[in-house]
């Protein structure tokens, strides 16, 4: 198949180049487009991760709590002898 140079308007040139030129505009849209929701994922994942690091702290306290509710932990070394909610139990 041959191009006849001779039936190739003006007319259309300029209407190749105008959908050419749209066409180039449209990709680069959806680049910028792109790489906007590309930052926004790696916000959204930073987020994430800072509320599990949270969670994992939430949890840590909570476990200390339910141990100290127990009677476990935070011993110290002036401790000597038997104690309940009043004082030290003699014994």
């Amino acid at each position: 198949m041959m191009l006849d140079f001779d039936r190739v308007t003006l007319g259309n040139v300029i209407e190749i180049a105008v959908i050419g030129g749209g066409w180039i505009v449209t990709i680069v849209k959806i680049d910028g487009r792109l790489k906007g929701v590309e930052r926004d994922l790696k916000d959204v994942i930073s987020l994430i991760k800072w509320r599990e690091r949270m969670e994992e702290r939430i949890i840590t306290l909570r476990r200390d709590l339910d141990e100290l509710r127990r009677g476990r932990g935070f011993i110290r070394s002036d401790v000597n002898g038997e104690y309940d909610s009043v004082g030290k139990v003699d014994r």
